[in-house]
């Protein structure tokens, strides 16, 4: 039994050994790529070298035959060891910011931010039904202008300025298009959708991130609109695809069990749209749509179109009634972006006043909601705002779960730092975890893991002795690690263009506190006032 013993920690020891060299010279491959990526796009070419990805892989190949290794799976790590290092190339030029907000109450009272899914939806709706719809106050991030400019190279006429973004009137046309459609999957389904509806060869391809999507689900779906589509790496099922169309719409799609929410939402917001073709459309879903995440942003969208459908169990029926677009339609706000903004009383005081439409459903909606009371602020939803104050004490049992929620975890993280008691915190995955019980220990408060999903978090014991710089794994954990400065934790962020690229206004907010302005906000956008023009520009606040 000993020995077993023994034996089974020298190979562990070995496969820690291992596993350290490997991310090593992961990272050693990553920034050689990167650079000469890097030195690709400045002269004007793509990230991606055909001729070298050949040379490389004819080395992964030899392995095949001297490893005996399976030869799909090891062709899909290499293009997901290649993305590393494009990844790295897109990555913009960042620097450390250090987190000093003035202490003091909030006196918040501004337009909150626009939700930024449903912009994309509208825009995408305006220009196929031939409808200028105007979005005022959209948030100009990354996802929609890519989603503007994608949609432009198809001969759309979408276009942004400082005050919101507009459809235009012409559809895009995808015939003999080749169209970049940047990081986003929802903004590749919604034109991959689009291109279906026609007779059209185009070809579409993508970022770091598009490039890592596994896509061999399209191929049955593709089928039933008599399309095809054809990954152009070998051995790869993400972008970029060249996609054969009939322009034969069905009258029934069933939805693959592997596609993602994005795929789904992007089926279902061009569903009424199809309906017109044969007067009626199906589509059967693996659940029924009460589960499906992203109803809170179709059902509105469905009602000011006046879509006519009815439910039959997994199988939603829409009919091929005329479609009414409004030119301003209801968007309301984003809950995440503004819950964040909301929250702020919470750590300081005072109150956040932000007007617009706050949504009457919706998963992130009502956890914010929940996170609101748990941590004892005071809100109240009324017609065109919403307000929080500091109310009273958080509860004495104080559990702030975001398993279904998972953009909230830091703010429900931030909320338990301020609460200063034991509380626990619901999370939906690891790399969550290890995060939060990173950013637990170095402020000097003690985490104790209770399931896989449940973190036990202590008041600390004692003061912050060093400054946290990190890196925020994402836009929300930049939103939250501010939060905590607020509450007088003393944090850097290493990435601070990771939160511009989502919230382009916001640091802007930041630095204005406690009693930010509209104008001030206004004359900080980071977009050219365009839809087909230069690179734009970006501005970190800092």
């Amino acid at each position: 039994m000993k020995r077993g013993q023994n034996t089974l920690q020298s190979r562990s020891s070995r496969l820690h050994s291992i596993d350290k060299k490997l991310i090593q010279l992961l990272a050693e491959r990553s920034q050689l790529l990167a650079r000469d990526a890097r030195e690709r796009k400045g002269n004007d070419k793509s990230y991606v070298d055909p001729e070298k990805e050949k040379k490389l892989w004819s080395l992964w190949r030899q392995g095949l035959e001297e490893h005996g290794l399976n030869e799909r799976i090891l062709r899909r790590t290499f293009n997901l060891v290649n993305s590393l290092a494009y990844e790295q190339a897109e990555r913009r030029e960042d620097w450390v910011m250090a987190l000093h907000p003035r202490l003091e109450a909030v006196d918040i009272d501004l337009p909150g931010p626009v939700d930024t899914v449903k912009t994309r939806l509208w825009l995408i709706m305006g220009a196929v039904l031939g409808r200028d719809v105007r979005i005022p106050g959209a948030v100009l991030n990354d996802d929609l202008i890519e989603l503007i400019k994608a949609c432009n190279q198809a001969g759309a006429g979408m276009s942004w300025d400082q005050e919101g973004a507009s459809s235009g009137t012409v559809c895009p046309q995808f015939d003999h298009s080749s169209i970049f459609v940047g990081q986003d999957p929802l903004n590749f389904y919604l034109l991959l959708g689009l291109s279906l509806t026609s007779p059209a060869v185009c070809r579409f391809n993508g970022g770091a991130r598009l490039k890592s999507e596994s896509m061999g689900f399209l191929t049955d779906v593709l089928a039933e609109f008599g399309a095809r589509q054809v990954f152009l790496v070998p051995g790869s099922d993400g972008v970029p695809i060249r996609v054969e169309a009939s322009g034969q719409v069905p009258s029934k799609v069933r939805v693959p069990e592997e596609a993602p929410d994005e795929f789904v939402l992007a089926l279902l917001l061009l569903a009424p749209v199809w309906a017109r073709a044969n007067g009626e459309f199906r589509l059967v879903l693996n659940a029924d749509l009460e589960q499906f995440r992203g109803k809170h942003h179709l059902i509105p969208i469905w009602s000011q179109l006046g879509a006519v459908w009815e439910q039959d169990g997994k199988e939603l029926i829409f009919s091929g009634s005329e479609l009414t677009m409004p030119q301003q339609p209801e968007v309301g706000l984003d809950p995440v972006l503004a819950g964040y903004v909301l929250a702020m009383p919470a750590f300081c005081g005072g109150r956040v006043l932000l007007h617009g439409t706050f949504p009457q459903a919706g998963p992130e909606r009502d956890a914010f909601l929940e996170l609101s009371s748990q941590a004892g602020l005071d809100v109240d939803v009324r017609e065109g705002g919403i307000e929080s104050k500091s109310g009273g004490m958080p509860k004495a049992d104080l559990r702030l779960s975001c398993r279904q929620s998972p953009r909230l975890i830091p703010l429900a993280l931030a909320l338990a730092l301020a609460g200063g008691q034991e509380s626990i915190l619901g999370l939906s995955s690891g790399q969550d975890m290890d995060f939060a019980a990173h950013i637990l220990a170095s402020l000097g408060m003690e985490s104790e893991q209770i399931t896989d999903q449940e973190l036990r978090i202590r008041p600390a014991r004692g003061r912050q002795r060093e400054d946290l710089a990190v890196t925020a794994p994402n836009a929300c954990w930049s939103l939250g690690l501010a939060l905590m400065a607020l509450a007088g934790a003393k944090v850097s962020i290493k990435n601070p263009g990771v939160l511009t690229s989502l919230w382009p206004q916001f640091w802007t907010l930041y630095k204005n506190l406690p009693r930010p302005r509209a104008k001030s906000l206004a004359g900080e956008d980071k977009k050219e006032e365009s839809g087909h023009g230069p690179k734009r520009r970006r501005r970190i606040v800092d």
